[in-house]
């Protein structure tokens, strides 16, 4: 039998993307708070993704993302296209629509950079429709492994596109793992669980009689599963505990295969005192495991006219029924992920604030099902095709919701977006504004012209890379110290050899730094030196100078030269 075997290449070399080496992207803080883990960034995505790789890199920091979001151009139409270019805009250069090696062109790059970033557990969400999703599946799997590839999700939309023969109402979106061995379990949370919960709390607070309350929980599981409230799964949870009135459903312990290790011991049952029938495959534990979910005391055993609980087993009125485990809803408030959603594609606009308008936005209630399936409630999430700011709605709700510390990492290149719909959005629905913006510029490599613009943004771009308390800062002759990384213990400072106007301005620094260091009490200090043509102090020196402090390092980093380097090396990751 043949083997069929289908593989992407793409149709034209990603060799434009080396050439941008000519040029080093920056990405620095424009406004907001300067501590807030999210960032709202003006500039075109592939190149903001290498500029916070890079600059990143040469902080010495491990940015990395939990969860990646994103919703690309679905290359269908006239106006859905971008084209690859590192100018920052790209309004007007949308002309590809519809060609298939274009858009994977277009994609590959963005996918690699955008694997580089994830944690190694985290996982990406890729929204597209029937047009490009056979070959953007291919696409995910040489860049993530197949092996990695978690499923698809189906978005039923409730409305559709009319076709000459079918009428379109869903999407896709891919879901893929850094490394499928390493990433949680995506789950959901029962959607009627609360409801059940909820009304087993008010018959206990009422003290409605156990026999009353048992019967009145029952009718109402029927009520909502007939009113498809909830799911079948959710009304097996129809019996409530004689004390607790803790909803529970019977699970059985029935082995699936006879193997000699599994268990074959009779329970007796707590009442008769007679032997249970036991499963014709035996139990699905082993000897010491059953004994121990059997164990109970005599005093905690709960006597109904139907069944009979001791410990975590549930026995029949007799002997001549197989026992069950009992199992609480409380226990099981969540299910593994369903490969099919169904929210309203309209809900998407109704979503924005008043008075901003977006073509396609997508339903906060669609993002946030996706971001809480990831079970970390402190994960960072990553939008670069940030469009209306849905991804950051809805990390934003979900805190509320639940508590959680998520942040959200927006890009988006339309100068017209970015302004006038993405922070509008989120300032509406963060009144505190915990973000800070960002914008994207570009430097051209060697030569003064870099020195100076880099002089120009280097405190805005280091202090972009590091989450610093600026109590501290302060300048000092050549010195500006940045701040105190509180998670690191490490003080940051930054070289400006222009200012030095002094033959002892390496003395007056040096004592800045060790009094900054007592006073903070940092453990580490991390110089970055810019040096052009000027001789730089800093370079070459040890933590031997720090003596008489409690710092016990000293690291110095040469910018833009590293800078340049670590450009280089995502550059090339990107092409490979």
């Amino acid at each position: 039998m043949g083997e069929t075997v289908l593989q992407f290449k793409p149709r034209e070399c990603l060799s434009e993307f080396t050439k941008g080496k000519a040029n080093v992207s920056l990405v620095r803080r424009t406004g907001g708070r300067k501590s807030s883990k999210n960032m709202a960034i003006f500039g075109e995505n592939l190149a903001t993704l290498a500029a916070l790789k890079a600059g990143f890199g040469i902080a010495q920091d491990n940015f990395k993302v939990d969860v990646i979001a994103i919703d690309p151009p679905y290359n269908v139409g006239g106006n859905q296209g971008y084209k690859n270019i590192w100018k920052g805009q790209s309004e007007h250069e949308r002309n590809w629509a519809g060609d298939h090696g274009a858009f994977l062109d277009f994609m590959e790059p963005r996918l690699k950079i955008g694997r580089q970033l994830l944690n190694d557990d985290g996982v990406i969400f890729l929204n597209i429709c029937d047009g490009e999703y056979c070959r953007l599946k291919i696409l995910m799997d040489q860049i993530f492994g197949e092996e990695n590839c978690l499923g698809t999700i189906i978005w039923d939309k409730n409305q559709g596109s009319y076709g000459k023969h079918l009428t379109i109402i869903h999407e896709y979106i891919l879901v893929y793992a850094k490394d499928a061995n390493k990433a949680p379990r995506l789950t959901k949370i029962k959607g009627g669980a609360g409801l059940l919960i909820n009304r087993a709390k008010q018959l206990r607070e009422n003290n409605v009689p156990y026999p009353e309350a048992q019967k009145e929980f029952s009718n109402y599981v029927k009520e909502l599963k007939t009113a498809q409230q909830i799911t079948g799964g959710e009304a097996m949870y129809s019996f409530l505990h004689p004390d607790s009135f803790k909803p529970f459903r019977l699970t059985s312990i029935s082995a699936q295969d006879n193997p000699e290790k599994r268990s074959h011991k009779p329970l007796l049952h707590p009442i008769t005192g007679k032997k249970c029938a036991v499963p014709s495959k035996g139990w699905k534990w082993k000897d010491e495991t059953l004994l121990l979910k059997a164990n109970y005391k005599k005093a905690d055993l709960i006597v109904t006219e139907k069944y009979v609980i001791g410990g975590e087993i549930c026995y029949g009125k007799d002997e001549s029924t197989i026992p069950n485990q009992v199992w609480f809803l409380e226990n099981s408030m969540e299910h593994a992920m369903p490969t099919v959603i169904n929210i309203p594609h309209n809900q998407g606009k109704r979503d924005l604030p008043e008075g901003l308008e977006f073509a396609t936005p997508k339903p906060v209630s669609l993002l946030k099902e996706l971001i809480q399936s990831y079970p970390k409630k402190d994960c960072r999430v990553m939008d670069y095709f940030g469009g209306s700011g849905s991804t950051a709605h809805a990390v934003h709700e979900l805190n509320s919701e639940d508590g959680g510390s998520r942040s959200w990492i927006l890009i988006e290149e339309m100068g017209s977006t970015f302004n006038k719909v993405l922070l509008p959005r989120v300032k509406y629905i963060d009144k505190k504004e915990d973000f800070a913006t960002y914008e994207l510029d570009s430097i051209k490599v060697g030569g003064k012209e870099m020195m100076i613009k880099f002089n120009q943004y280097s405190h805005e771009f280091l202090t972009t890379c590091h989450v610093l308390d600026e109590t501290e800062s302060a300048f000092v002759e050549g010195l500006n110290i940045l701040g105190f990384n509180k998670t690191k213990n490490q003080l940051v400072a930054v070289t400006i050899p222009s200012e030095r106007k002094k033959k002892t301005a390496f003395i007056e620094e040096l004592a800045a730094i060790k009094d900054t260091i007592r006073k903070v009490k940092a453990k580490s200090l991390l110089i970055y030196t810019i040096h052009g043509d000027i001789e730089e102090p800093w370079r070459g020196v040890d933590k031997s100078v720090l003596s008489g402090t409690q710092c016990k390092d000293l690291t110095t980093v040469g910018v833009p030269d590293e800078l340049v380097k670590e450009w280089s090396d995502v550059l090339e990751a990107m092409v490979a």
